[in-house]
């Protein structure tokens, strides 16, 4: 596998229809946290409560992307998808059940009685976040492979999202704090437009990309002290959300990291224990230190180490498992209506125990794609990590369905590790990866 290259650019595609879907793959994968970010500083009254005025802000948005999605699905409905192979075939039987799930779900039983009738428009968001928010772009992912201009989508990531993480300093404290105090009423109502989790990953996400621009041989300086200058805001932005999960998707991150940069696994897993150890003994120093960026994040850590604080997470499992017992065949309801904060385990809550697994299957696919792409040290590497924080904050505090950030990397992993994709690229003599700069 040392030749993963891209399929070849077609130079009359190179213009606007670029442009068109590039902006619709950054869109899908991290549009939506950067634009609320960069309102934050204006919006914070709005930001800080999930208020009705919220929709001022996100509708326009979801309106934007859904629009943008469908002109570039409609702009490139001619060209030729990647041949299908056993993990592709294995991604569709997953739409297939989930659509049927979300129909069933949300148009016809009556009995479920959660946020599809507490909560006004609900409904209508679920289907906007499925089809709008993530199939539709997937689909025009797929179709535009070969004309995402992923460099473009780097300088994007890093500039935009740095300045989204710059603005968002001034309210991250104010939400966070507000979550974790008791001024309102968790972290889910903290921001109705990005609450404190979606603010950790935002930071852990526009690091990755300012560890990518220090680390290339080919950026300027000023991008490397930058890039330096972000990897710290990120880190204080993730210390500030008070959030748990992306500290968690960073480690492993780095762990996969370290291993693809080394040639016996035994080595990066030798390097992966030895910092294991140092943190053990260090651990009361680094605790302090947190404390005086971000105390609710020190707490929250010492009480996860100290007393196996999960958050109701134990709960939710023990209540989600015993509905997947209740409904070992059909299942119990859509991801989206209510998470058991781990996407294997709602593979079995939406399709039972037959059709369950298959969450865990693709899980495990995307972690070897990401893997392979990661081995190549080529510039690819950015996506990989970003793949690996998505499914791994799945399995802590998100869903793989309806999740258009994860599926999004996925899908672009899986057809870059494909034979057909492999073989196309070296009939044709590409050179690897990103040709563009």
């Amino acid at each position: 596998m040392k030749n993963i290259v891209t399929i070849p650019q077609q130079a009359e595609k190179t213009g606007f229809l670029t442009f068109l879907c590039t902006l619709n793959f950054i869109v899908a994968i991290i549009g939506y946290p950067i634009t609320m970010a960069l309102l934050s500083p204006i919006a914070v009254d709005i930001l800080s409560g999930a208020t009705e005025n919220s929709y001022l802000i996100t509708w326009p948005y979801r309106a934007f992307a859904a629009i943008l999605g469908t002109a570039t699905l409609f702009a490139t409905h001619s060209r030729q998808m990647p041949k299908f192979d056993l993990r592709m075939g294995l991604f569709v039987f997953f739409w297939i059940l989930y659509l049927l799930r979300a129909i069933y779900d949300l148009e016809i039983r009556t009995d479920f009685t959660s946020r599809i009738t507490i909560l006004s428009n609900y409904r209508l968001q679920a289907w906007n976040t499925i089809i709008f928010g993530t199939l539709i772009p997937l689909l025009g992912t797929l179709k535009s492979i070969d004309l995402i201009d992923f460099q473009r989508i780097a300088k994007w990531i890093f500039y935009v999202g740095g300045l989204a993480l710059i603005a968002s300093l001034f309210s991250i404290a104010k939400i966070a704090e507000a979550s974790w105090t008791g001024e309102i009423k968790g972290r889910a109502d903290a921001a109705a437009t990005l609450n404190t989790i979606a603010f950790g990953h935002l930071g852990l996400s526009v690091a990755t990309l300012a560890f990518y621009k220090f680390s290339d041989k080919k950026s300027k300086i000023l991008e490397r002290i930058l890039g330096i200058c972000l990897m710290c805001v990120g880190a204080y932005v993730i210390l500030r959300a008070g959030s748990r999960g992306p500290i968690l998707c960073a480690f492993v991150m780095a762990l996969f990291y370290t291993l693809s940069r080394t040639r016996f696994a035994a080595v990066g897993l030798f390097f992966a224990a030895l910092f294991s150890f140092v943190v053990y003994l260090f651990f009361p120093q680094i605790i302090n230190f947190i404390r005086l960026i971000s105390p609710v994040m020190a707490n929250r850590i010492e009480l996860t180490v100290y007393e196996g604080d999960t958050s109701g997470r134990d709960t939710l499992l023990a209540t989600y498992g015993k509905e997947i017992l209740e409904n070992p065949i059909l299942g119990g309801h859509l991801d989206i209506l209510g998470y058991a904060h781990n996407s294997c385990v709602d593979g079995f809550l939406m399709f039972g125990i037959l059709f369950g697994w298959i969450i865990f299957a693709l899980v495990l696919i995307g972690y070897r794609s990401y893997y392979k792409i990661l081995k190549q040290r080529k510039g690819g590497s950015w996506i990989a990590l970003l793949g690996i924080q998505g499914i791994t904050a799945c399995q802590t505090s998100g869903t793989f369905g309806g999740n258009g950030f994860v599926q999004c990397l996925w899908i672009i992993a899986v057809v870059w590790t494909s034979n057909w994709f492999i073989l196309r690229a070296r009939k044709m003599s590409i050179a690897p990866y990103f040709p563009r700069r």
